[in-house]
């Protein structure tokens, strides 16, 4: 059910909105389901409860309270299991192992350097599947497999390196799983930059670290 199309008709047109259309309109909403709780659908609603709220202040006694007062009801109830929605699948998501790619499908993996496992660009291949958490300020980024036990989670070193590290020293990445383009973490000290996925070539490797300059990276589950 498109509702959005629904409620601009009803709100954008010309003609005095009445008890009638309200109850119409309520008696389809109800009819809504769980399934069809879309962004769309939702942000309509909302819409339509901003247009009841302002022709109650243009004193429209067409429409009763008791039928803005249950509108309100229903955009409010709608909203929460949308938002309950978006967290399971958030949550589902989150549960899942994923390889972090390049525009050439080639993954992240880990090599050891100086008694740390440092990442870099794998060989011609998808890499090591990583696992996300939630965490305060972003998420973190755990590796499946390591060298070194319990040193398993993507970090930034104080020289911009990114390597792994135990779960309280990892780094918070801020990247959205449903649409990831940018993996960068919020900057710090005087200017305050955000700090940017890339890859920097050392010794036949493409090792990755943090920069200003933004690069784009895709989310493929494993």
């Amino acid at each position: 059910m498109n509702l959005n199309l629904m409620v601009n008709e009803l709100t954008y047109g010309n003609r005095n909105v009445n008890e009638e259309d309200m109850l119409y309109l309520m008696e389809l909403i109800e009819k809504v389901e769980d399934s069809e709780l879309n962004e769309d659908n939702i942000r309509a609603l909302h819409v339509l409860d901003e247009y009841l709220m302002i022709q109650k202040l243009k004193g429209n006694t067409l429409i009763s309270d008791e039928t803005i007062k249950k509108i309100n009801i229903i955009t409010r109830d709608y909203s929460t299991k949308a938002a309950k929605k978006r967290h399971e699948e958030y949550m589902e998501k989150l549960s899942k192992t994923y390889y972090i790619t390049d525009y050439e499908k080639i993954g992240l993996t880990f090599q050891s350097s100086d008694k740390w496992d440092y990442v870099r660009l794998s060989d011609n291949s998808k890499g090591t599947p990583v696992k996300f958490e939630q965490a305060e300020g972003g998420l973190l980024i755990k590796m499946t497999k390591c060298n070194y036990p319990g040193y398993d989670y993507l970090t930034k070193s104080s020289k911009n390196w990114v390597y792994l590290d135990k779960r309280e020293n990892a780094t918070p990445w801020i990247l959205n799983i449903d649409t990831l383009q940018h993996i960068y973490t919020e900057g710090g000290g005087e200017h305050n930059f955000n700090m940017y996925f890339k890859f920097f070539n050392q010794g036949g490797h493409q090792w990755l670290g943090i920069d200003r300059e933004r690069n784009s990276f895709d989310v493929v589950p494993s």
